[in-house]
């Protein structure tokens, strides 16, 4: 697999711990069945039912971010404003 951090990664490990990245989950209401989970891919709490959510990229707003966890991690396409 191709390596698609942006430093190495002792580098990009010691950057996080004093700049931590915004994440966000989505919580989206099934009608009254209940919530859309997934099941994690990667460690850590890979196999483990969790809401979906990605990291937020350098520039992107809220509203982007959230609209790209629908996209990539449900295939969903929202449409909404915050």
């Amino acid at each position: 697999m191709k390596n698609s951090l942006l430093a190495p990664k002792e580098l990009f490990d010691k950057m996080l711990r004093y700049m931590p990245i915004p994440t966000f989950d989505l919580l989206v209401q099934y009608g009254d069945q209940g919530v859309v989970v997934v099941k994690r891919k990667i460690a850590p709490y890979k196999d483990v039912w969790a809401l979906p959510g990605l990291r937020m990229h350098k520039r992107e707003s809220i509203d982007d971010t959230l609209r790209r966890i629908a996209r990539q991690e449900l295939g969903f396409q929202l449409c909404f404003s915050l």
